[in-house]
């Protein structure tokens, strides 16, 4: 059987088509905007043609490039001032304009240093092209006689008809912004393609609000602000890293805003472009003094600047010595000391160095600076969560777990997280994210599936996901198109680049939804990851997931800082309220969800209101066992509240035929339960058993059942049986009740559960066995009796000396 990277090799072979050709002039373009798109693009898992070449006069036009032009479905001519300089240029065009006719592909214009007005009337020799078609005529009537003379007019009618494209795209209308224009391409292409709406409108930049900054980026703007720092900012945001850069001018005697510095101390990777320039900027020395005082990552970019000219400013010479001469007659020389040395502190620090004749070109430079940070970040990366005390061990389990089952690198590593409502699941899974999301290349991260595909559909869900993992902005109507479309676009990435994907999938409650959204095994690299959180284990096996990890509740002490916390603001003990809050714990559990919603809530009623504190919990209750309970069947529930009451440590068999007796599906409820972590059964002695959070919340749902819910069973149990329903019979004939489930609350109704303990009048019993299913009877005396009618009791326990646990299959007389 192939491997699946054989597999992705094979799928990668046949995949021919190109999405976009890319025709442009290389002496204008093809080191800055060019290679920008062209990187973008391929950036989002498209196949671009982007031909580097110089072609002479004379030579062919390859028919690799013919080809390109009749399979690609979107074409992009970068009009620049030298574009009609080359006749294969203008070929290009002319038969990209032929495809477009034909209605076989979609073209954008793009201009660049040029006006559509200027190069509108080549027909009449007039515009910027003017001259260029007037030195090829010259050509073709010369001694180059390969192209037929009708050719020039085809080529002019081409320029012509581009140029009155009723949408183009103009640098001037980005600001001259290469970066922005970039961007503005790449959403047309993704628009014609079918993976982004379009308005048609210029893309505004929307400032960065969160905190703290991943990068900060320091250039000065005459420089290199519509060039490589745009495309270092652009190439950063499409990976979703939060950048601060700056494109304000400061002038001199205006304070630094305190933005920027905030965003210099808060930022995980400092970068500096030292540019010809960028001594004369006050501002941007500052910010280099700034960033050379910090413990973070500093990289520095090299832009036409040796690193070993910025040594000279020892000996007063260099690159940037005539600025410093300014800055020190405008400012003095007590500031120009300290940003003379941090520029020497920067030619010791390896970075990236960019001369006019690199040989790598913006969009590459771009690319490479920015995976160098990535790498860096993958280092610092670590989001702060409020509230959850015990996360970082909780971070470390997790992570510890999938290196152990590293054996599974063959195949994708879908893991599952599973555990009960509000034991933090949700947080679990979204930290981890968080923290590990820039160790690969593309991520996403849907939280609360189960709510919001309700509400918005799958619909909305799989674009949604498409979006983060591809950038494609596709509006999916229905189920089926979108399992198609995000497995072509996730499966063209993972064979054109071999990216890895970190996918979160949080609360899922049927197997439908993670069909809609995950077909990982034949889509994904080996080396991605899927984490999916469920409720129920069961969904997460429909699905074909086999490895889970199962959430620790939170300790105990733990629980109560947090409480303490959220509700005073202290995690310490606070008088005349610490029989309250083990109260609290006792019912609450050790949840996290509810935790900091009963501290929120108790916070708001302050110290000196403790009767509402008191009733604050006890409103809380139903909300708390709704969330816990609130996908059981009520079948279901009544057996969880068995368990809790009764059940714990009881045989899992004799359990299943007691519930069996009453009507109920014990063995399918049971696993149902356990799948859900509500209950657990021991593999060695076949017990069960329930944790102990949950075991208080179950009997302090039934004790509420018993006063709120006359029509269901109700239950009492040690140690509260006799405070519960002072008026039982049994207790009034002196029993000793360590439990007893009734059918209803009516006086002398029928025992369907008993457990007591010592002698028992056998008149105190009547006639309420008859539907006695289990019965355990502690201290048993010798001479005790039984009523000749218990013929429906399933499991009798008789505890005195050696005696054990009886099954009982068959009715029963009197014994």
């Amino acid at each position: 059987m192939a491997s699946s990277s054989e597999d992705q090799r094979t799928l990668c072979s046949s995949i021919k088509p190109y999405h976009v050709f890319l025709s442009h002039r290389g002496p204008d373009t093809k080191k800055t905007l060019a290679s920008f798109i062209y990187h973008s693009l391929s950036e989002s898992g498209m196949n671009v043609f982007f031909d580097k070449r110089e072609f002479v006069p004379g030579q062919e036009l390859p028919s690799t490039i013919d080809s390109a032009i009749s399979f690609s479905s979107v074409q992009i001519a970068i009009l620049s001032p030298r574009y009609a300089e080359s006749h294969w240029c203008l070929e290009e065009l002319n038969l990209m304009q032929k495809t477009v006719k034909s209605g076989d592909a979609q073209i954008i214009p793009v201009f660049c240093d040029v006006l559509p007005r200027d190069v509108d009337e080549p027909q009449n020799n007039e515009g910027i092209y003017a001259e260029s078609f007037g030195e090829l005529e010259q050509k073709m009537n010369g001694r180059e006689k390969r192209f037929k003379p009708t050719k020039i007019e085809e080529w002019k009618k081409a320029v012509y008809e581009v140029s009155t494209s009723p949408r183009p795209l103009v640098l001037y209308e980005f600001d001259e912004d290469l970066g922005k224009l970039a961007v503005a391409v790449c959403e047309h292409v993704m628009y014609h393609l079918g993976r982004k709406r379009f308005d048609g409108s210029v893309r505004q930049e929307k400032p960065s609000f969160l905190k703290p900054y991943n990068v900060f980026i320091s250039h000065h703007g005459p420089d290199t602000k519509n060039t490589l720092a745009s495309f270092i900012y652009h190439s950063f945001s499409e990976r979703g890293v939060n950048v601060f850069i700056n494109t304000e001018e400061f002038v001199g005697g205006k304070d630094m805003p305190s933005s920027i510095s905030e965003a210099i101390s808060t930022s995980s990777v400092r970068i500096a472009i030292l540019s010809p320039k960028y001594a004369e900027s006050h501002w941007c020395l500052e910010e280099l003094h700034l960033m050379q005082n910090t413990s973070a990552t500093f990289i520095p970019v090299f832009y036409e600047v040796p690193p070993g000219n910025l040594l000279q400013l020892r000996n007063n010479k260099g690159i940037y010595e005539k600025a410093f001469r300014e800055l020190e007659r405008e400012l003095g020389s007590d500031r120009i000391v300290k940003w003379k040395e941090a520029l020497f502190k920067v030619s010791n620090i390896s970075g990236f160095f960019v001369s006019e004749k690199f040989d790598r070109d913006m969009g590459e430079l771009a690319a490479a600076v920015c995976s160098e940070v990535m790498k860096h970040l993958r280092r610092v990366w670590k989001r702060t969560t409020d509230g959850f005390l015990g996360l970082e061990k909780a971070i470390d389990d997790f992570k510890n777990f999938l290196d152990v089952n590293r054996e599974q690198s063959e195949k994708v590593k879908i893991v599952g997280i599973v555990g009960t409502p509000g034991c933090g699941k949700t947080t679990l899974a979204e930290e981890f994210y968080y923290r590990h999301r820039i160790s690969f290349d593309r991520s996403s991260l849907l939280i609360g599936v189960r709510e919001s595909s309700k509400k918005n559909g799958l619909p909305t869900l799989q674009s949604q996901l498409l979006k983060e993992l591809t950038n494609d902005c596709l509006a999916i109507s229905n189920v089926s198109e979108g399992k198609e479309i995000i497995a072509d676009r996730v499966r063209r990435l993972c064979c054109t680049k071999s990216w890895k994907f970190l996918i979160v999938i949080d609360d899922v409650d049927h197997h439908q939804q993670l069909q809609a959204l995950l077909r990982a095994e034949d889509v994904l690299g080996s080396d991605s990851l899927v984490v999916v959180t469920a409720r129920n284990k069961a969904v997460l096996k429909l699905s074909g997931i086999s490895l889970f990890y199962e959430i620790d509740p939170m300790s105990s002490k733990d629980a109560e800082k947090l409480l303490r916390r959220t509700a005073f603001h202290q995690s310490e003990s606070t008088n005349g309220f610490d029989d309250l809050i083990q109260t609290a714990l006792r019912k609450c559990g050790c949840f996290p969800e509810f935790l900091r919603s009963l501290g929120g809530n108790l916070h708001l009623y302050g110290i000196n209101e403790k009767q509402k504190w008191e009733v604050e919990l006890q409103m809380m209750m139903p909300e708390i066992f709704r969330v816990i309970c609130g996908d059981l069947e009520e079948e279901e529930r009544q057996i969880f509240l068995d368990i809790a009451c009764f059940f714990e440590k009881m045989d899992k068999n004799s359990a299943i035929r007691v519930w069996d007796g009453f009507g109920w599906r014990g063995a399918r409820v049971l696993q149902k339960l356990e799948y859900m972590c509500l209950v657990q059964c021991d593999e060695t002695t076949n017990c069960l058993s329930i944790p102990d959070y949950l075991r208080g919340l179950g009997q302090e749902i039934a004790d509420r059942q018993l006063h709120n819910a006359p029509d269901l069973p109700f239950r009492l149990w040690c140690p509260n049986a006799a405070g519960n329903f002072p008026k039982e019979p049994l207790l009034q004939a002196g029993a000793k009740i360590r439990g007893t489930r009734q059918a209803s609350h009516k006086k002398q109704s029928k025992i369907e559960l008993l457990d007591v303990s010592g002698d028992i009048p056998r008149a105190a019993f009547g006639n309420r066995l008859k539907k006695l299913l289990w019965l355990r009877w502690e201290n048993c005396p010798e001479t005790a009796s039984f009523p000749p009618d218990m013929n429906t009791l399933r499991v009798l326990e008789l505890i005195k000396g050696n005696l054990r646990t009886l099954d009982l299959c068959l009715k029963v007389g009197f014994l």
